[in-house]
């Protein structure tokens, strides 16, 4: 018996300094492992990006033919930039378990084959949501996005492979004509930078950016267009002083807000956040976004 106990015992050990190192590698490296890019998708009419002419596609295999380096993620994506500072590759994440039939787990670990199941129908469901963005931005928002290319279905011989240097410094040789992504210009995240604008006593500069902000929004409101996003702030960009709507992931379509009647209430909801965090960074740049909603609303 006491054998037995030490052998399970053992077992147990192993296990554990197993699991152990499998988490510590995933969060050292922040989840990215080369197969966590790769998701296969069928072709949906919502979900195609239109493809670039001959001559924009040398440019964009010109900007690709360089080392990415790897600068952050976030709930949808992987992000690296380029060596030259110039653009960014997005890299949608898919499902940790990249399994979809969980049916062998059913005779022995039925609710852990219901738990992986339905983990994995939510994650197939918000990538497709994600691709159904990327496809609008690309047809309906490219310049406000600062978008110059999303590849979004496996290609053949029209990339080719790049380098890309994860957060551990390990080099991967990924074939961009296989896995789905978009190539953005770099831009500086709004938020931090409103932050330095207030500590240099930039204020006017940075209610410029606020206001800009705020008629991006109105301009995608009136193309039947929604952000569903709270963290505006932190979504949005600036580059050579104009803003840039950053994140691409959460965009809908909604034909009933193309009127100032709908759409001016939606944008005080959705801004409340954004209200929030204005007048604690300063008072002048929270009075300046009151005053610029009030005189929208007084158009009503």
């Amino acid at each position: 018996m006491k054998k037995i106990t030490h052998v399970f015992s053992v077992l147990f050990l192993f296990i554990s300094i197993f699991i152990g190192v499998a988490i510590y590698e995933y969060r050292s490296n922040d989840g990215f492992y080369k197969s966590r890019i790769y998701y296969p998708l069928k072709v949906e009419h919502q979900q195609t990006a239109s493809f670039p002419c001959k001559e924009e596609l040398e440019a964009i295999n010109e900007i690709l033919n360089q080392p990415f380096h790897y600068i952050a993620h976030g709930c949808q994506a992987f992000v690296f930039r380029s060596e030259d500072g110039k653009h960014v590759v997005k890299f949608a994440k898919s499902p940790i378990f990249p399994l979809s039939d969980y049916s062998f787990l059913k005779q022995y670990f039925p609710s852990l084959q219901k738990y992986l199941e339905d983990r994995f129908l939510l994650c197939q469901n918000k990538v497709r949501t994600i691709f159904a963005a990327w496809s609008l931005a690309d047809k309906q928002l490219k310049h406000e996005t600062a978008l110059e290319y999303v590849h979004m279905y496996p290609t053949r011989g029209i990339h080719g492979t790049t380098t890309f240097i994860d957060k551990k410094g390990q080099t991967h040789e990924i074939d961009l004509d296989t896995p789905p992504f978009l190539l953005q210009r770099y831009t500086i995240n709004l938020n931090p930078y409103l932050d330095e604008l207030i500590e240099e006593g930039k204020t006017q500069q940075a209610i410029f950016l606020v206001h800009q902000l705020i008629e991006h929004l109105v301009s995608e409101y009136k193309k039947g267009i929604y952000d569903i996003d709270p963290e505006i702030l932190r979504n949005a960009g600036v580059t050579n002083n104009l803003i840039v709507q950053y994140d691409v992931g959460n965009f809908i379509t909604d034909e009933s807000i193309k009127s100032p009647e709908i759409y001016l209430p939606i944008l005080v909801e959705h801004t409340k956040l954004m209200r929030q965090q204005l007048h604690e960074k300063d008072p002048l740049l929270g009075e300046a976004f009151d005053i610029k909603i009030s005189a929208l609303l007084s158009t009503l």
